[in-house]
């Protein structure tokens, strides 16, 4: 079934709101407007209530998730909003289980990923921008990263979200080379939490996911796996964990990735050219 034909059919099944409250229904006008980043700040807390989550507002963010509009194209976090959209009551289940199928394809891993992504609030990082010289900004948010640089703008649709993750501050560091050539490099770090429960015990994996920004251009930097485990209840939370990761100048000259410890590792972050 059409997208197009489904808002038509859903703007009659969402109730209408009274005074200035919103509900699904407005979601679905701003998304047949093209409004898209508005559709997403209306569906989004109604989706995501705990108490009581809308079906028909999973059902339509599901569907900007899918496409990329308003926010950074991601399958999993839209396989996993139509089956919670796909409720017995729900007008929408039949159509939310097939596209749902359309997305994992019956493929083991996919279908694993979809279900799994069902438990738990999904998170994402907090919005955050940061100034990394004379007309050259970042902002990372739901749509991804927006690179501004002398007058360019370019965004990479990156998204950083899983249910119940728990993100540390974002950091932006940035480091004076010498090699290959003189330059400063910028990076922007995230450091994520990302919980695995197996027979009642929840083990926690601290991911360090690095990006350069170069020029307008968004480049991931591998780190090569979790910088640390732990088994509890819930993750750790302080600044201290943020030492155990450096971006550093080694003594070539060169910038590298330093994760220090019982376990320590490093590696050269490879340049990427012109800033």
């Amino acid at each position: 079934m059409r997208v197009v034909h489904l808002l038509v059919v859903a703007s009659v099944l969402a109730p209408s709101g009274a005074g200035a409250q919103t509900t699904a229904a407005d979601g679905i006008k701003a998304i047949a407007r093209g409004d898209y980043s508005n559709a997403v700040r209306i569906l989004q807390p109604l989706a995501e209530d705990a108490s009581r989550p809308d079906p028909i507002a999973l059902f339509f963010l599901a569907t900007l998730y899918e496409s990329g509009h308003g926010v950074a194209m991601n399958p999993i976090r839209a396989c996993s909003l139509y089956l919670k959209a796909a409720t017995p009551t729900s007008p929408l289940r039949t159509q939310a289980l097939a596209l749902a199928k359309r997305i994992h394809q019956d493929v083991p891993f996919m279908s694993e990923r979809c279900s799994a992504a069902t438990v738990g609030l999904w998170r994402d990082p907090p919005a955050v921008s940061f100034v990394l010289g004379p007309n050259h900004t970042v902002r990372f948010d739901q749509e991804g990263f927006a690179v501004t640089y002398n007058g360019t703008r370019q965004v990479a649709g990156l998204t950083l979200g899983g249910a119940g993750w728990a993100f540390l501050p974002t950091r932006h560091t940035q480091v004076d080379v010498s090699r290959p050539t003189y330059a400063r490099r910028h990076f922007v770090e995230f450091f994520i939490w990302m919980p695995e429960t197996t027979t009642g015990t929840t083990t926690w994996n601290l991911e360090w996911t690095i990006f350069e920004i170069v020029g307008t251009a968004t480049v991931a930097v591998p780190t090569g796996g979790p910088m640390a485990s732990i088994v509890a209840t819930q993750p750790p939370m302080d600044d201290a964990i943020e030492a155990l990761a450096q971006i550093r100048v080694n003594a070539s000259g060169a910038a590298e990735w330093a994760i220090v410890g019982s376990t320590p590792r490093s590696a050269v972050i490879a340049d990427r050219g012109s800033r």
